[in-house]
């Protein structure tokens, strides 16, 4: 895209400033504003503490709407753990016409002019089970994330346990135990 050079009107400025505060990427607010990256570069940094305040304002009224909070986003993974649940019932079995139930799928295999229509295992479907059970495992600070072995020179061994966690908004829970 190609933009002329001409003096920003103050709309323009305003625009840029609030779609900084909005983190939108710079090559859009350029493209927007019709001015190049280093314009908003300047502007960046020129009202670095507007835009700061700015950005306070949006998290604290945007902060427990949407996704942003682990209940809501449980509340969605059950969604989705119920529907895949769906898709490897019996009934979703039927519905495709399978005779082996929702965990076989019908596939067509191709060799040549030949075809042949079968069913295969439906481990696409059970593998997205399985991650959106565990991902509602993560968000329910129920899965371990990582164990640290610290040793020390005093021949003392700290195991750190991270519980994922993410309710407190925290990275994770730590607890442990020395050893001799």
């Amino acid at each position: 895209m190609t933009v002329e050079s001409h003096k920003l009107s103050s709309e323009d400025q305003a625009k840029i400033i609030e779609m900084l505060a909005a983190r939108e990427p710079y090559q859009l607010i350029a493209d927007t504003v019709r001015c190049s990256i280093p314009n908003i570069d300047y502007y960046a940094r020129r009202y670095a503490d507007k835009i700061a305040k700015e950005q306070a304002k949006w998290d604290a009224r945007y902060i427990n709407r949407g996704l942003r909070t682990w209940h809501k986003r449980v509340e969605r993974l059950e969604l989705l753990a119920q529907r895949l649940e769906y898709e490897l019932s019996e009934e979703a079995g039927r519905d495709r016409g399978t005779d082996n139930g929702g965990l076989w799928v019908k596939d067509v295999k191709l060799s040549g002019k030949q075809r042949a229509d079968v069913e295969v295992f439906a481990a696409s479907i059970v593998q997205q089970y399985r991650g959106v059970l565990e991902d509602i495992a993560k968000e329910m600070g129920e899965r371990v994330e990582k164990i640290d072995d610290v040793s020390s020179d005093k021949g003392l061994t700290i195991k750190v346990v991270r519980v994922a966690s993410n309710r407190s908004g925290d990275q994770g829970t730590p607890s442990g135990s020395v050893e001799d």
